[in-house]
């Protein structure tokens, strides 16, 4: 992943916990080639597995949110195939139902917010 895409989704993982079609959007703009929902959970994946970033949902009650506390491949499985009645990017009956999945969001680790930082310093 380039720096001006890594520095571009972290920055607005800082503003608001991102949900998957958040990232897609970044990812599709930063990307000269056509990105697809696999490639885009690419990113996550690799950003997770990196310790820049926690993954989780809105709770059950719609107010907050609950950190996965997951396996990597049990967190990626449910943003694959859904969680908790939402459909993942798999599952999505079409494109446009991943505009409005909550099946995951987003949030910066404290890695992550001092990665962010070292990027913002370089630019």
């Amino acid at each position: 992943m380039n720096a001006e895409l890594e520095m571009e989704l972290l920055a607005d993982i800082d503003d608001e916990w991102m949900p998957f079609w958040g990232f897609h959007t970044i990812v599709s703009s930063l990307t000269p080639e056509p990105v697809s929902p696999e490639d885009t959970a690419a990113v996550i994946e690799s950003l997770f597995r990196r310790g820049l970033i926690t993954l989780g949902e809105l709770a059950w009650n719609d107010v907050g949110w609950e950190r996965w506390d997951v396996p990597v491949e049990v967190a990626m499985n449910r943003i694959a195939h859904g969680h908790n009645g939402k459909c993942g990017y798999l599952s999505a009956p079409g494109l446009e139902h991943l505009m409005t999945t909550e099946v995951v969001r987003a949030d910066l680790s404290p890695l992550g917010e001092r990665r962010l930082a070292t990027l913002r310093s370089t630019a």
